[in-house]
């Protein structure tokens, strides 16, 4: 059984050097809130704006060089974003590949609509061979697919690839069953 319900968190902030003295407010809307472990839930990062309009398109950065501190800012690139899921034994880390998207992408007077999607298995997994898992690793299924996180309570976490005026949304409560 699937329990569907709508979930709204409030997190609100004052932003006045971005947002024209207005206030920014989000919370993470998820599709349900408990699903079988692997299969992923669909949500929304409603954010209102009662300011001005925020322009995100140009906040990319990228490394000049792997492993090099240098960096550049790149024009016509925006920020992306994730959900994680955590708890005490568990805890994601969504990590973002360079990509670089021309669109447009501000937050609005009003409420600007993100799609996410929370992915409930692993974020990586270790193919076995020769070496064996490292600690703290799992095996990949079926050659190269991350398993499915373990049942449990998870803790949602927004992550975005940049540094962003938007505030944190609360956490929503997330059950993982088998």
């Amino acid at each position: 059984m699937v329990r569907t319900r709508r979930i709204f968190i409030l997190a609100a902030v004052a932003v006045a050097s971005c947002g024209g003295g207005g206030r920014i407010t989000d919370r993470l809307v998820l599709d349900s809130t408990q699903v079988r472990a692997g299969q992923a839930i669909q949500g929304t990062l409603l954010v209102d704006n009662s300011g001005s309009p925020i322009d995100l398109t140009e906040l990319a950065t990228i490394e000049l060089h792997p492993g090099d501190t240098r960096t550049a800012r790149l024009t016509e690139c925006r920020p992306a974003v994730a959900v994680g899921l955590s708890n005490r034994d568990v805890t994601q880390e969504p990590a973002f590949a360079f990509s670089c998207s021309p669109l447009h992408f501000s937050i609005v007077h009003g409420t600007t609509r993100i799609p996410v999607t929370v992915t409930t298995t692993y974020l990586g997994c270790q193919q076995l061979g020769d070496v064996g898992i490292t600690p703290g690793g799992v095996a990949c299924r079926n050659g190269d697919q991350p398993p499915p996180l373990p049942a449990g309570r998870y803790r949602t976490r927004v992550v975005w690839s940049e540094t962003v005026p938007i505030p944190a949304p609360a956490a929503v409560m997330v059950r993982l069953t088998r």
